[in-house]
């Protein structure tokens, strides 16, 4: 299913010109007047709701909602995305919110909740510290903690194919994995897959060391009698996410093989092996986790968007790894419009780092969406583009990394969230 898909997306992708500039837009004033929604504030703990309730038929149909950020360091995003992820949970039944972190680690993160730990510290054994030593993102790690203790939690999960979280050192990861297969896989002998317990033995030193083609081919023979071996007995959710988690560990250690890390842009067929088992995660998670739940995901937008085909350049600079097929491209063709994708992009403001010091962003260039956005009466606003008037159109936006780039992104994204300055998250 998924080698059909990759080949449509590849092809769909690669094989529609790039647009190389900025044309008389549909998008006026008096059209941005008329269709964007103002939302009253992006504060989580803001009491109203009312700005908010257009979703419940904007929404209608659809069981992934996904919300994206510019980059990992835009504080005001997060304080809007778990204001959306309150009402979506609240209001409309979205009851799992799926974060860009590791698999087999956000559902370590959700039993430790389960079983009683009520600490921020707790998300630190599965999420992106990104995300869980950021302040902006507490009220959110509050919420989950919170409703944890009702009848309707909201569970935390993850997609992502790498292993992820600060607070569990590599080693401890994979004492744990040998440690449920020992226990869980009957007739399991470590001997079997002397290849796949040499390279965990030292993760970090053999993504880094190549292996020759003879060790690389036993280390994927080994991996998916691992994964059938984990699955011959057993299909409940900790045998199908630690069985995942084999599939997650070949795609990663492969990513680093073959990956040129200095210029990723030279090897971009490689870096989509993260995207397309990110969509596979997701689609487990999906079809046989959560087969009956609404589902929120929490990541970026060049990861959740689609059609990246339809990106182009803008005032000399290139178009964004033109060759990406990114997760929300698998999802959208297998879900269609039950995948509702909201990515997010500002006018001018700040952005952080929890690695060092943030740095300020200009204002967006004249033309542009966000610079016509900021023209109106409003701090932040909501722009559904599920809309027949959109469908063709070209315009200059900023979602992508901050980077003004054209697109047809009626094609690329279902609506945009806006806010006008951006403030920078900072470390809690």
């Amino acid at each position: 299913m998924f080698t059909s898909r990759i080949l449509s997306s590849i092809i769909f992708t690669l094989c529609l010109p790039l647009i190389p500039l900025a044309q008389d837009s549909l998008l006026t004033q008096a059209f941005l007047e008329g269709h964007v929604r103002p939302i009253a504030s992006i504060e989580p703990a803001y009491a109203g709701m009312e700005d908010l309730d257009f979703l419940k038929s904007e929404l209608e149909g659809v069981s992934i909602v996904m919300l994206g950020e510019q980059s990992h360091g835009d504080g005001a995003s997060f304080l809007a995305k778990t204001r959306l992820i309150k009402y979506l949970h609240e209001e409309l039944n979205f009851d799992v919110l799926v974060f860009e972190s590791g698999l087999v680690d956000g559902d370590r993160v959700w039993q430790a909740i389960e079983a009683g730990a009520d600490s921020l510290g707790i998300f630190d054994l599965g999420i992106f510290p990104v995300w869980t030593q950021s302040k902006q993102v507490e009220p959110l790690m509050q919420y989950v903690l919170d409703q944890a203790k009702m009848d309707s939690p909201l569970i935390l999960a993850g997609f992502d194919i790498q292993p992820t979280g600060s607070a569990m050192p590599m080693n401890q990861r994979f004492a744990e994995l040998k440690t449920f297969l020992n226990s869980q896989v009957g007739g399991f002998d470590e001997k079997d897959y002397p290849v796949f317990f040499k390279l965990i033995a030292d993760p970090r030193k053999a993504m880094m060391q190549k292996p020759d083609a003879v060790e690389k081919r036993s280390f994927a023979s080994e991996i998916k009698k691992l994964e059938q071996a984990i699955l011959s007995d057993e299909t409940d959710k900790e045998t199908l996410i630690m069985a995942r988690s084999i599939r997650n560990l070949h795609q990663t250690f492969s990513l680093f093989w073959n990956a040129d890390l200095r210029k990723p842009g030279n090897t971009p067929h490689v870096f989509n092996i993260r995207d397309k088992g990110m969509a596979e995660n997701m689609t487990l998670l999906k079809e046989q986790i959560y087969p009956d739940k609404k589902m929120i995901v929490w990541g970026a937008n060049t990861h959740l968007g689609y059609g990246r085909g339809f990106l182009g350049g803008f005032n000399g600079r290139e178009a964004a790894d033109p060759g990406m097929v990114p997760m929300g491209q698998y999802l959208k063709i297998d879900y269609q419009e039950q995948v509702y994708t909201i990515s997010f992009t500002s006018y001018e403001g700040r952005i952080g780092s929890m690695r060092g010091e943030g740095y300020d962003i200009p204002a967006a260039t004249e033309g542009t969406l966000e610079e016509k956005l900021s023209q109106l009466p409003m701090a932040q606003g909501f722009l559904s583009l599920r809309n027949p008037t959109l469908n063709d159109e070209r315009f200059a936006a900023r979602m992508y990394g901050h980077g003004e780039m054209t697109g047809r992104w009626s094609k690329m994204t279902d609506a945009i969230f806006y806010i006008k300055t951006m403030t920078e998250s900072t470390k809690r």
